[in-house]
């Protein structure tokens, strides 16, 4: 009986130990759950930071861009209420083209950088 007791006793304290190891390792599990929700916290943070500086630079964007359509719309109504030789349905670059031949006194370099800026948004 006392050889069966002294088992059991190993047996129990062989549980204990095992019990202890796995009550170790999920402490550990656990702590590393946590970490990797803090970490996906931050990373949901950072994508968050990050979008809301890229739909604003979007809106920028956006809005450059509207405000040259305007400045180019105006610039082209401009040019159509100019009458060059008659034609109709001249496009904007070979009109501007026919006053600098028109016009010979004028600088060169802002006719040269209207037609440019002409092409580019075309």
């Amino acid at each position: 009986m006392r050889e069966k007791l002294n088992v059991a006793v190993i047996k129990g304290k062989g549980l204990v130990q095992h019990r202890d190891s796995l009550k170790q390792t999920m402490e550990e599990i656990y702590a590393v759950i946590e970490k990797l929700k803090d970490e996906r916290k931050q990373h949901i943070e950072s994508l968050e930071t990050e979008n809301s500086s890229l739909l604003d630079r979007l809106a920028e964007n956006e809005k450059s861009l509207h405000e040259t359509y305007q400045y180019l719309s105006g610039l082209l109504n401009a040019l159509n209420k100019v009458d060059v030789a008659r034609e109709f349905d001249m496009d904007p670059i070979t009109k501007v083209e026919k006053i600098a031949k028109f016009c010979p006194d004028l600088d060169e370099s802002p006719l040269k950088l209207l037609v440019s800026i002409l092409v580019v948004h075309k």
